[in-house]
């Protein structure tokens, strides 16, 4: 086993100290097989994992307020302590295997051993099984444990780069008009050079402007007191509740998802927003209880380089505001494009990890623990965290048996937020949710995930109508 006694970084550092009993800072992954798997590979492959990523195999240990803690080995321990097994019932209901995934992502890891998690589930219909994998996010970004999983997959060795979440690609183009190209090339060319320049400095301007008023607002909001600031959907009265709920989604074809992005504009994630937040929105009013005007979603954002695959922390963030007022799918979309331009753009991620992260919280471990009433009032600002994952494109093997089907997790922001996680596999794309159960809001998580391919083969069909009009 390897040994491992480098010191946590300040973003492992925040993610270890901002967790909260009823707020378990827990990555996870839930993979779905259509038959049984051969034990013996899948343990040689949990013991290559903590072989290849030894913060698989460590603790955070002697830390204190002044001094940064450790990855250490501790002693005695083997991988397979960390998997449990887990038969449903002869003729499980069809939530048995939420229930389960419910319980145990509610469930906090036991800090003598290393923070993760293998849940081996079977007794699914048709002999199909389950595996639940869990981490704490000190070890690593969402990004960084989807990629170190991938790795002990027969996609090992035949990667791909995946494109990471917040970065543009280098080199990608860009339309600067949208002047149709046979009136463009027969204006004289010095017209055209000159009205690239405009176009393209308008852009920019525009951008700018934009991302200056968002950072503004989120700024101003870090300021306003806690029943100003946080959201009111989805919030309760009391302490937050320690039972969850969670839920996942039919899937829907990415081929589908990019000719509406061809027939509308914006990205892949955009379109995928504007579906999510008419989820929400839809739920809302279904219940009687929609208040706010706009979701607020965190987004993560990657700091890594476009190369960097590494397991490790490199992640920071911003909120979003996505419009639930009565827009159609072109005032709707257009906002969403804007803020999520506002998003990726904004220097606030960059600055809060490089500067107060990543440097402070690296030397001055414990300067976290007198403000966490500020960082849990912060924390009740959103109404969820959105996340998405690229996946392999083909199939990939694990166990002996191919995954058919692939759902990631990022872990709540406060009380009664959504954890909203994306993921593309094989051409198919699907969301799942986690969020608090209260009477208040019953079953939305499930709810929510129900609505996600019905809205967007709504959308679709709004789009159909749209081209085929033309």
């Amino acid at each position: 086993m390897a040994m491992l006694e480098h010191r946590l970084s300040g973003m492992d550092n925040f993610f270890l100290q901002i967790e909260h009993p009823r707020r378990l800072m827990t990555v996870s992954s839930l993979w779905i097989f259509d038959g049984p798997l051969v034990s013996r590979v899948v343990y040689d492959a949990i013991d290559q994992l903590c072989e290849d990523f030894p913060r698989y195999a460590s603790v955070p240990a002697h830390g204190s307020p002044m001094e940064t803690a450790i990855w250490s080995n501790p002693i005695g321990w083997q991988p397979h302590m960390n998997v449990e097994h887990y038969r449903l019932g002869k003729a499980p209901a069809p939530d048995t295997l939420e229930k389960y995934v419910t319980d145990m992502l509610a469930r906090p890891f036991d800090y003598s051993k290393p923070l993760w998690e293998l849940h081996a589930i079977s007794g699914l219909e048709g002999e199909k099984c389950a595996f639940l994998w869990k981490a704490h996010h000190c070890l690593a970004d969402g990004h960084g444990f989807i990629e170190s999983l991938l790795e002990i997959t027969s996609r090992s060795g035949k990667k791909k780069a995946i494109p990471i979440s917040g970065r543009r690609r280098i080199g990608a183009k860009r339309p600067l008009n949208d002047i149709p190209e046979q009136i463009y090339f027969l204006l004289p060319f010095w017209f055209r050079c000159l009205l690239s320049w405009c176009c393209l400095w308008a852009a920019r301007i525009h951008a700018l402007w934009i991302t200056l008023m968002h950072d503004l607002w989120v700024s101003l909001l870090c300021f306003l007191p806690a029943r100003l600031s946080h959201h009111a959907d989805f919030f309760y009265n009391g302490l937050q509740s320690y039972k969850k709920e969670v839920g996942w989604s039919d899937t829907i074809r990415l081929k589908d998802v990019r000719a509406v992005r061809r027939a509308l504009g914006g990205t892949v994630n955009d379109i995928m927003v504007l579906v999510i937040t008419r989820c929400i929105k839809g739920y809302l009013e279904e219940i009687g209880l929609r208040d706010d005007d706009f979701v607020r979603l965190f987004v993560p954002i990657s700091q890594r380089d476009v190369d960097d695959q590494s397991f490790q922390n490199v992640v920071s963030g911003t909120w979003g505001w996505f419009s639930m007022k009565d827009l159609d799918t072109s005032e709707l979309l257009a906002q969403v494009r804007s803020e999520m331009l506002a998003v990726k753009t904004s220097q606030v991620p960059r600055f809060m990890y490089q500067f107060f992260v990543q440097t402070l919280l690296d030397y001055f471990p414990g300067l976290l623990i007198p403000f966490m009433p500020t960082v849990n009032r912060f924390a009740n600002i959103p109404h969820g965290v959105f996340t998405n994952m690229v996946g392999p494109t083909q199939p990939v093997e694990f166990g002996g048996k191919a995954i058919s089907r692939i759902y990631v997790l990022p872990p709540q922001s406060g009380k009664g937020s959504l954890a909203i996680g994306l993921v593309s596999y094989c051409d198919q794309v699907n969301i799942a949710v986690l969020t608090d159960a209260h009477p208040r809001y019953p079953h939305v998580a499930e709810s929510i995930c129900k609505r996600f391919a019905p809205e967007f083969n709504l959308l679709m069909r709004e789009v159909n109508m749209k081209t085929t009009r033309k």
